[in-house]
């Protein structure tokens, strides 16, 4: 029953793009016992499905950008491939101080950080503000001819 728990939080960390190995790992060292490496993978392996349902629930909303998706999958596969020589040559301790040390610096960030397009937001010149649709006229639009003129004349006979 632990592990289904752990498993449904999982999920809710990755359909909300947060990462659920920031709880699935250290979940399974810690509440089940496994060993680093071993954790690890079996959250890798976890991530298929979830990230499957994830995709399409996030595509359906429009929330997927498919070409830049598929620039950063090029790239990460040359990542994972790397990253997962690098973890299997590391010591336990070292893999698990490297994680954490990763899972701070995340934390820190997200908690402080800035993203690139909040950044653009407040560089951004603040636009006139007028009530409702209301613009202010420097000059009148068209200038009037002398006989639209002769035809706004005040009447004298009313004072």
């Amino acid at each position: 029953m632990l592990i289904f728990i752990i498993g449904l939080l999982m999920g809710i960390l990755s359909g909300l793009a947060i990462g659920g190995g920031t709880l699935l790992v250290p979940a399974l060292i810690y509440l089940i016992g496994t060993e680093q490496h071993v954790a690890q993978g079996v959250s890798l392996a976890a991530f298929i499905p979830t990230a499957v349902v994830a995709i399409i629930t996030h595509y359906r909303q429009g929330n997927v950008k498919l070409k830049l998706a598929l620039y950063l999958a090029a790239g990460s596969l040359i990542g994972a491939v790397l990253g997962s020589l690098l973890a299997n040559n590391l010591d336990a301790q070292v893999l698990k101080k490297v994680f954490g040390y990763f899972l701070i610096g995340m934390g820190i960030y997200e908690y402080g950080g800035k993203s690139k397009l909040e950044k653009i937001k407040e560089k951004e010149v603040p636009k006139i503000r007028t009530m409702g649709n209301v613009m202010p006229l420097q000059k009148p639009l068209k200038k009037r001819s002398k006989s639209q003129k002769n035809l706004i004349k005040p009447d004298s006979s009313k004072n």
